[in-house]
């Protein structure tokens, strides 16, 4: 019950995917399916969604009504829902002249808790009102997820009615988002539940990215009603079938309406990526695996691999494959289905339609799509392609496969190559199909590329696997890309280069100068599909900035902050002015990591910032809230007492606790000591008013530890005034804890606290260590020291420790090493 004296209540079903039996008694294997008569009896006052159209209604006694659907289409249960929400409830519906939409409909369901938060106090009482301005304000907001759910069904209409003859059997959509939702979507027979906050989009108050996340969610569920619903998997282990097309195809058609959005490309550096890194430590498990229920099934492999390995039919095949699927729709709709009736569908096009993809093909003279894809969906991880040139014969490639396979991978590959002279990225005619195995020998390809040529193999990455040259062709790629004649390569190759090298150098397979050498060239790039794979690995390598000591480090920071600096000095640090959305966030992340780098002009920049923000009394300087933590945090570092004070003042009167964040940015040490006196304990006796609740005062503490004690200055002050600093909520071990995992050298570990400042006895931080630095952290597997000592590594061998692997080691004891005498601390505190 809400202010207003009415409830609003919304009733959904969650059949996905055994909890069907949780409400009667039921087959719900996928394969199993059945036609459902379904008929809600409700109150008049509420509205009864389920999969398909109402049919009639009748009305009954006391206020009740019976809601009567149409029959369902043969469907397994875990497809059926039934929603029962309170009116009014928004239903919206966006007409254009040159597209009608006459069988989608977008509900969005008017829950308590906005009503009850409404930000016009003067409506309170009236809920027309009240209503009428939810109203308005909600369809602003989800209009972009509209255009989207609309403009996709109807291309879906337009492309593929033809063929998928009944697939008018999909009558309606309803769109229905719910608050709290356990998941981002779950979608049924025409009906679709989102997470509220993940379809919302609002203009000048989310970040651009959001706009992508929207856009791919929805397409992704609108293709599902048309091909995933249509043909269940015969069993729980052929899910990713279903995913994987309707991830690939929701995509295809976003960009054939929004070219600008580019998703594709963006799937390739987010999606494809991602996948690869996580299949190089062997997280993800084979596409086809044996799937007992359905919390055995594995999401990466579902929602990240599927759609890659669908992709690299789609490039290859084209016209093939999308009427492939057709076929396959058409032939198993309303049926089960399992890969190789797909493979079959498929296969029957190629023939069909005499597609010759190949001129040349290697050991495999006719194209058999099952045969090729087996290796891709029955085995993990991915090849790794070493190719060499031979220098004193121009046209001789050789191409032979990472010796890091098992015995019974078989690998179909289908290699793509281009030259300097050629550039032609797009031309996939001229390729190979080379069939790989460990015992394989390696493979000599003829191609005409000049002496002093480049090669660029895997174009577009249309292939999931990794592509290692040997030194002089990638010394020739980086100069090329230090060139003005950068941008003949393809973005997703540019994007690719940077992956594979990123992920080579730091798995020891090359030599860290040359990923160096290939990275310099991005202060030419302005590009964010082309910046993203480097975006990725500064958060990869985030781990290693804070050790300041090290040499390496230090110069590494430095590098990457000019570059960055070039790169800012063309884009700027004002998204306000700028129509493109990639470069909008592009000027997001290169702002972020300048300042992490420590660059002055980016915190020069923050500084400014913040100190015209905070001058503003009436909010014509207000901040875009994705920048809201960047300009606070960045431009606090250099800020004066005065403007930390004057913020301080702000939470007062906001009461925003992530301003008491914002403010342990600082650099200044004086700042810090004052701000870790305003939270002692004694100060808090002292004082008539306490300045920090509880809650306040662990944040604060945990997060200048997080953030200071690596400088031995606030280290000392810490510790020398622990018993005072430390919130009396929280345990000195965990106290403890937290300093430990946040100090990064051997000597701040041994420093010990006041004995008056604590009452461990002899709580010396380095006492729960082994602190002997020769010593081989337990926790840390080799090949992970090994990966991180390849960053920065001044020679390409691998043999023996040197001073950066010893620096890390350091680093992970200080990270690991804890657990292994904590028992005893724990006995020390208890004396």
């Amino acid at each position: 019950m809400n202010r207003l004296n009415f409830d609003r209540w919304l009733i959904a079903t969650d059949f996905q995917f055994i909890n069907a039996r949780r409400m009667l008694p039921c087959w719900d294997k996928p394969a199993l399916k059945a036609t459902f008569h379904i008929a809600i009896k409700h109150h008049k006052n509420y509205t009864a969604l389920s999969n398909m159209p109402v049919r009639k209604l009748h009305e009954g006694r006391n206020n009740m009504t019976w809601t009567i659907f149409h029959d369902t289409p043969e469907m397994p249960i875990y497809l059926v829902a039934i929603v029962l929400c309170k009116d009014p409830f928004l239903s919206t519906r966006i007409l254009h002249e040159e597209l009608t939409f006459p069988h989608i409909k977008f509900k969005q369901i008017l829950l308590k808790d906005f009503i009850l938060n409404s930000p016009i106090p003067n409506y309170y009482g009236d809920l027309n009102r009240v209503t009428n301005n939810w109203y308005e304000q909600y369809s602003v907001q989800i209009r972009f997820a509209q255009i989207i759910a609309e403009s996709v069904s109807q291309l879906f209409r337009i492309e593929w009615t033809l063929s998928l003859l009944n697939i008018e059997m999909i009558t309606k959509i309803d769109h229905i988002a719910i608050s709290d939702l356990r998941d981002d979507s779950i979608q049924y027979w025409g009906l679709i539940f989102y997470r509220k906050a993940n379809i919302i989009y609002r203009e000048h108050r989310d970040p651009v990215a959001r706009k992508f996340d929207v856009a791919r969610l929805v397409a992704r569920e609108i293709t599902h009603q048309w091909f995933g619903n249509m043909v269940s998997p015969s069993s729980w282990s052929y899910l990713w079938m279903n995913d994987g097309i309707a991830i690939l195809l929701g995509m295809d058609t976003i960009n054939k309406i929004f070219e600008k959005l580019r998703i594709l490309d963006l799937f390739v550096v987010q999606i494809q990526h991602e996948s690869l890194h996580l299949d190089t430590d062997f997280l993800i498990k084979p596409l086809i695996s044996e799937v007992n229920n359905p919390s055995e099934i594995d999401p990466f492999s579902r929602f990240i691999k599927a759609p890659v390995i669908l992709r690299m039919l789609y490039m290859l095949l084209n016209d093939a494959f999308r009427k492939g699927i057709e076929r396959y729709v058409i032939n198993h709709q309303f049926r089960s289905a399992v890969p190789n009736d797909l493979w079959i569908a498929i296969q029957t096009e190629i023939t069909y339609s005499y597609v010759h993809i190949s001129p040349r093909v290697i050991d495999t003279p006719i194209i058999n799509v099952s045969l090729i894809i087996d290796a891709w969906t029955n085995q993990m991880h991915y090849p790794i392609l070493n190719v060499k040139r031979d220098y004193f014969d121009a046209k001789e490639v050789t191409i032979s496969v990472e010796n890091n396979i098992s015995e019974q991978d078989n690998w179909f590959i289908f290699v793509t190559i281009t030259t300097e002279t050629e550039h032609d990225f797009t031309n996939f005619l001229r390729a190979y199909w080379i069939k790989l195995t460990p015992k394989s020998y390696p493979y000599i390809i003829l191609t005409q590329q000049k002496e002093n040529d480049w090669i660029i193999v895997n174009l577009q990455q249309i292939g999931y696997y990794r592509v290692n040259y040997d030194p002089e062709n990638w010394h020739k790629i980086a100069n090329y890309l230090n060139s003005r004649q950068y941008s003949n390569i393809h973005i997703l190759n540019r994007a690719q280069i940077i992956d594979d090298a990123f992920h080579l150098m730091e798995s020891g397979k090359l030599h860290s100068s040359i990923f160096w050498k290939l990275t310099s060239y991005l202060k030419r790039e302005k590009d964010y599909i082309a910046w993203y794979p480097m975006i990725k690995a500064f958060e990869y390598m985030s781990r290693i900035f804070l050790l300041t000591s090290f040499g390496k480090v230090t110069e590494i920071k430095k590098n990457m902050g000019n570059i960055l600096y070039t790169v800012l000095q063309k884009i700027g640090y004002d998204e306000v002015s700028v129509d493109n959305d990639f470069t909008k966030c592009l000027i997001q992340e290169a702002a972020k990591w300048a300042c992490t780098f420590e660059l002055p002009d980016c915190i020069n920049t923050a500084h400014h910032k913040l100190t015209h923000h905070l001058k503003d009394d009436f909010g014509k300087n207000e901040l875009m809230p994705w920048w809201r933590k960047w300009t606070y945090c960045k431009g606090m570092m250099i800020a004066s007492f005065e403007t930390w004070l004057k913020t301080l003042n702000l939470w007062k009167k906001t009461q925003d606790n992530k301003i008491l964040d914002y403010l342990t940015c600082t650099n200044n040490f004086e700042i810090i000591f004052s701000y870790l006196s305003r939270t002692m304990n004694e100060h808090d006796f002292k004082s008539t008013t306490i300045l920090f609740q509880a809650t306040e005062h662990i944040s604060i503490f945990f997060s200048i530890v997080a953030k200071h004690a690596r400088n031995n200055e606030i280290l000392e002050y810490i510790l020398n005034n622990f018993k005072a600093i430390k919130p009396r909520e929280t345990s000195t071990i965990a106290a403890l804890t937290h300093i430990i995992n946040n100090v990064y050298t051997k000597e701040q570990l041994e420093k010990k606290p006041s004995p008056k400042a604590t009452t461990v006895q002899k709580p010396t931080v380095a006492s729960v260590f082994n602190t002997d630095e020769d010593d081989e952290p337990e926790e840390m597997p080799a090949e992970a020291r090994m990966r991180m000592r390849n960053i920065g590594r001044e020679t390409p061998t691998s043999a023996g420790p040197n001073s950066f692997g010893k620096t890390k080691q350091g680093f992970c004891d200080s990270k690991k090493i804890f657990e292994k005498t904590l028992k005893k601390a724990m006995e020390e505190a208890n004396k």
